[in-house]
């Protein structure tokens, strides 16, 4: 019995030493298990070292001890398994004559040591965790497409210290002609995002409805919030470009086919520059035919359609001729003053239609489950493309607001936004009003022309007025434009200096639509916006930008840059747009070519 005591008489001395020592880490830093040796001969002592056990139990302060017995030495190794931080505050301890003890009162030197040891430990965790992160980091940014700060020829426009590219000057003049005084021209914001509004709130609108509705006015409306995206995204990216061009160039005025031209290879070129004329001119004619349409419709109400039966095709040769007249007659520099009453008319009948048709609307009808049907949603993108398509105005906003980044990114979600909200609406009044029952909407219908010769006089009145200002001012401006980039394609003398040039443009353009438009075998208004968004569109302002930013932000030539990217998120944005396009453009093109109808019937009939 008394050899057997031995061991546990070392092991109540040893945590006696223990308690003794101020141990003043948590159990967190406290990684490797703390081991004792005491020797047998010691242990046997009552008082170890000359120190009363003093064993200190307190929730804060405890240590759990577990003891083996070296079998090749006279040893009892003690090892603590677990040590929670202790009070702030140590009671001291008295010795056996009632006095306290001065060993709590000071740390010892194995204190400091252990106390230096944790925090190189500490140290060294915190050193390992930041190379980690910071290897993380750049692998992240390799994979996404970071561009390097080096690259940025004016760093002072990506840190915001110095917000524009350049600044206009507006001259004055005295009473004699003279120039006497400069100012700043600064680009409005306000009008900017009312530029891009106008051009967005176009002749595409009033397909819309047709376009959605077979869809359900739910599923399609959800379709519309990521191609609104990927339109801001679009048209980020070629103002990206624009000032990009402006840094390397030092000219402030920039055209769309210049930059797709400088940018691409001749194949991508000849690609843009189809796809840009083959947009505009699908655009035109869709207006030529809705105006011609309406003209129509105008005279029949006042008794006088059978002067234009006479002729086929008269009305929208008149249309064309009135809205072109227009387009030929004011000066470039007037067009925008133009655009705004136009824009202002357009708004005013919208608003209008939308008081009084939401008064008649079936709405529990509209979002009925069995009016929603999400397999034609795909088939209506095309359409919502073309109506969020503002694009070609980016050169032109660039230019007014001095490659202010800010003021652009603010201009173009805000005049993308406020289209986007009305279409929600507008799809809202229209498809309410001529929802006939459940089921599928009929194919072929055009719910505006419905509400336009079927609803009531009020509303059908709005809807009519409201399509011939849209038609007429898209008509008017595109028309113009045009003109300026079929000269600027062919080397022509521009704006006021065209000359003999004008006329021939002018009549080389609206008259092949007006012709187009009266043959009854083409819907001119439906299938040239459906092709034109589903190729043209896509391959102009989703799939071309994304080329051309990805080139130069991360090709082999690493060229300088004038700003940061306007779009964030790098490979993975472009990456997106590529795959939306991409889809968009083979899924109808499998369709449109009769693809997807052959293998229906022949493996799924």
């Amino acid at each position: 019995m008394g050899s057997s005591r031995r061991p546990l008489a070392a092991v109540a001395a040893s945590a006696a030493l223990f308690s003794t020592c101020d141990v003043l880490f948590n159990a967190e830093a406290f990684s490797p298990p703390l081991h004792a040796g005491i020797p047998l001969a010691v242990s046997q002592s009552p008082v170890v070292c000359g120190l009363q056990p003093n064993f200190v139990s307190t929730p804060l302060q405890r240590i759990r001890m577990g003891a083996t017995r070296s079998r090749t030495a006279n040893i009892i190794s003690l090892q603590s398994s677990f040590i929670e931080e202790p009070p702030k505050k140590l009671r001291p301890k008295s010795d056996n004559h009632g006095e306290a003890s001065s060993v709590d009162s000071a740390a010892t030197p194995l204190d400091k040591d252990i106390d230096e040891l944790v925090q190189k430990q500490s140290d060294a965790e915190k050193a390992r965790l930041l190379d980690s992160l910071a290897s993380i980091t750049s692998t992240l940014a390799e994979k996404v497409g970071a561009v390097d700060e080096s690259r940025i020829a004016f760093p002072e426009i990506s840190t915001g210290e110095v917000p524009r590219l350049y600044s206009n000057l507006k001259y004055e003049k005295s009473a004699d002609g003279k120039i006497s005084a400069s100012k700043h021209a600064s680009g409005s914001t306000l009008e900017a995002t009312a530029l891009i509004a106008g051009t967005t709130l176009g002749v595409c609108m009033l397909h819309l409805p047709s376009a959605m509705a077979p869809s359900g006015f739910l599923y399609s409306s959800a379709a519309m919030v990521p191609s609104y995206i990927y339109s801001v995204m679009s048209g980020l990216l070629i103002a990206e470009l624009c000032i990009n061009r402006m840094g390397r160039t030092g000219k402030s005025e920039v055209r769309l086919m210049e930059i797709y031209n400088e940018s691409l290879g001749s194949v991508s070129s000849a690609i843009g520059t189809v796809a840009y004329f083959g947009l505009q001119f699908a655009v035109i004619l869709a207006c030529v035919a809705t105006g011609g349409a309406n003209l129509e419709i105008l005279l029949d109400s006042m008794g006088m359609g059978g002067v234009l039966d006479s002729v086929s095709g008269l009305q929208q040769l008149l249309f064309a001729g009135a809205a072109g007249a227009a387009a030929y007659v004011i000066r470039p520099s007037e067009r925008d003053l133009a655009n705004s009453v136009m824009l202002i008319l357009a708004v005013a009948a919208l608003l209008g239609i939308f008081g009084v048709g939401a008064g008649s609307a079936d709405f529990a009808a509209l979002i009925a489950s069995e009016n929603q049907h999400p397999e034609f949603v795909i088939d209506s993108l095309p359409i919502v493309f073309m109506a969020l398509g503002y694009q070609q105005v980016m050169p032109k906003i660039t230019t007014q607001l001095e490659g202010d980044k800010g003021k652009i990114t603010t201009a173009v979600i805000a005049g993308t936004g406020i289209p986007f909200l009305l279409y929600i609406i507008w799809n809202a009044i229209v498809i309410g009003n001529t929802l006939t029952g459940p089921g599928p909407f009929p194919a072929g219908a055009d719910p505006v022309f419905l509400l336009q010769n079927e609803g009531s006089p009020l509303l059908g009145g709005l809807v009519g007025g409201f399509s011939g200002i849209v038609a007429a001012g898209t008509l008017f401006s595109v028309s113009g434009n045009f003109v300026d980039d079929i000269a600027d394609t062919l080397k022509l003398p521009s704006g006021q200096e065209l000359g003999e040039w004008k006329p021939v443009l002018f009549a080389g353009t609206l008259l092949p639509a007006a012709f187009l438009a009266a043959d009854s075998n083409i819907n001119g208004f439906c299938r040239a916006l459906d092709y034109s968004g589903a190729f043209c569109i896509s391959t102009l302002f989703l799939v071309l930008p994304s080329i051309m930013i990805w080139t130069s932000r991360y090709g082999d030539d690493e060229s300088p840059l004038t700003v940061k990217p306007l779009v964030p998120f790098g490979k993975i944005s472009l990456g997106s747009l590529w795959k939306a396009a991409g889809t968009l453009i083979i899924e109808q093109g499998a369709e449109k070519l009769g693809v997807i109808d052959f293998f229906k019937d022949q493996f799924f009939h």
